[in-house]
């Protein structure tokens, strides 16, 4: 199972979601909406391919937040990679690798039910 640092990914995601706990509502809202934000699909579809980790969120129900809290850190990421002058495409591709390592890790955990 994923400790609860894992379960929010890194502290600055966990400390950005406390902060602001209207803005994470919101953007947990947008999981079941009509409208398409492509980092929270990307991690949703992402997600899929990992079954054991989808497997463990499934048990403790957290898939959508976990969802989220990928979100945010792909959010953080592509900012990174920015920062150090990469163009948006570039970050935004490099973020999403990043959290398929993360995603790839995270899947190879002993699932305890």
């Amino acid at each position: 199972m994923l400790t609860a640092e894992e379960y929010y990914i890194n502290k600055k995601v966990r400390d950005e979601i406390t902060s602001e706990p209207e803005t994470y509502r919101f953007n947990l809202s947008l999981i079941d909406s009509e409208a398409s934000v492509p980092l929270i699909d990307f991690a949703r579809l992402t997600l899929e391919e990992y079954e054991n980790l989808r497997l463990m969120l499934s048990v403790s129900e957290g898939v959508d937040e976990f969802i989220i809290h990928s979100y945010y850190y792909l959010l953080d990421q592509v900012s990174y990679y920015e920062s150090i002058a990469l163009p948006n495409q570039i970050a935004t591709e490099m973020a999403m690798e990043d959290l398929r390592v993360l995603f790839s890790n995270y899947n190879e955990k002993k699932l305890q039910l």
